[in-house]
């Protein structure tokens, strides 16, 4: 999965920010605003809230594509075991309407489609899609849940087969739902790490591209700044992506 060009423009935010600071310190005493939001001291905070926040998100990125890679490698056999479950669950011959049963659950199993998460697309498109993708795989795992108790109330159903065995598809039914909850988490910790990065970018009323603006109009202002100011011109901040 590889970075949105929303993602990209967010990290040179944070970069270019940090390049200002460095721009305006070296203005020593030159630098000498009335407006509090851009104090160097606010500056310097903000900047410093950034790198919290930008090692936050190089953090949890990692660990969300490694257990949404991993959720889907233990999903991928589900259906095909469903129906293998299905079709041993028929050969006991218990009757027509509890193999009914057995049946549509396994179609209501096939049924649920995964949602996957595709990869480079746009960040807010994918932040949506999350939501979906956890409730497809929640629903897919309460169904496999409900084959393996209907076979578990049906005490003929004894296959010599291991992996089709009412202990094994519980197992396997656990592991799929630890991996469920892991890719759970690590999407809530990701969502949370790209709110805090968007209210201080773009969303906050003293957010980082409202004090580069701030910053600007000072500095055309200031007398012997020029160059000052050209080098903070020359530093790019791209708005949030629409």
């Amino acid at each position: 999965m590889g970075k949105s060009n929303s993602e990209v423009g967010d990290v040179k935010n944070l970069a270019n920010y940090n390049e200002a600071i460095i721009i305006i310190q070296g203005m020593g005493t030159l630098y000498n605003p009335a407006i509090p939001a851009i104090h160097l001291n606010k500056l310097l905070l903000v900047n410093q809230k950034a790198q919290v926040i930008s090692e936050e998100f190089k953090t949890v990125t990692p660990l969300f594509k490694v257990s949404i890679a991993e959720r889907a490698e233990l999903y991928e056999p589900l259906n095909r075991l469903g129906t293998r479950v299905q079709n041993a669950f028929k050969a006991f011959r218990l009757g027509n309407d509890i193999n009914d049963t057995m049946v549509s659950l396994n179609k209501k199993l096939r049924g649920e489609r995964i949602v996957k998460i595709k990869k480079d697309k746009p960040e807010d498109e994918e932040t949506a899609t999350i939501s979906t993708a956890q409730t497809s795989f929640d629903n897919k795992a309460s169904t496999f849940d409900d084959m393996i108790k209907f076979a578990i109330a049906n005490p003929a159903y004894k296959p010599n087969e291991v992996e089709l065995q009412t202990a094994t598809l519980k197992q396997y039914h656990t592991s799929i739902m630890k991996a469920n909850n892991m890719a759970s988490v690590n999407s809530v910790k990701l969502l949370n790490a790209r709110k805090n990065r968007d209210e201080l970018l773009y969303e906050n009323p003293d957010n980082i591209l409202e004090l580069i603006r701030t910053i600007k109009d000072y500095l055309k202002s200031l007398k012997g700044a020029e160059q000052y100011y050209k080098k903070i011109v020359k530093l790019k901040f791209k708005s949030k992506a629409p």
